[in-house]
């Protein structure tokens, strides 16, 4: 069997992801962190961030879109992934994958804005 044909694990995602490199802010009960979004999909988003995350803690997720969003842009996910990356010279030295659970907002709007963001940006000759 080719390694393509073998399914994902259950914490990976199966949906088309799109690249996003937009900031959130994680809220826990006992503590708040930054972290970039480095790809969304319909059903969860990938950060990247400066420390690990245990495995099922549940997250509030605030987009970041500007300086003043009405309403605010927010979920409710569950981290399902959460390891340290390769490149030890990065800011962002670990990868968490969340799976979004309860989303507040016009929070699928933002994300397709995302999406269309990075993609005009892709075609554009720099």
């Amino acid at each position: 069997m080719s390694h393509d044909s073998v399914p994902p694990p259950v914490d990976r995602r199966t949906s088309i992801r799109q690249a996003a490199n937009t900031p959130v802010a994680l809220l826990c009960e006992s503590w708040a962190m930054l972290a970039l979004i480095e790809d969304v999909s319909e059903s969860g988003l990938l950060l990247l961030t400066q420390e690990p995350i245990e495995v099922g803690t549940t997250v509030q997720v605030h987009l970041l879109l500007g300086s003043h969003v009405h309403p605010p842009l927010k979920a409710t996910a569950s981290i399902v992934r959460s390891e340290r990356r390769e490149i030890s010279t990065s800011y962002w030295t670990h990868q968490v994958a969340l799976q979004t659970d309860h989303r507040e907002g016009p929070w699928k709007q933002a994300l397709d804005e995302i999406v269309q963001r990075q993609a005009s940006l892709r075609n554009t000759d720099i």
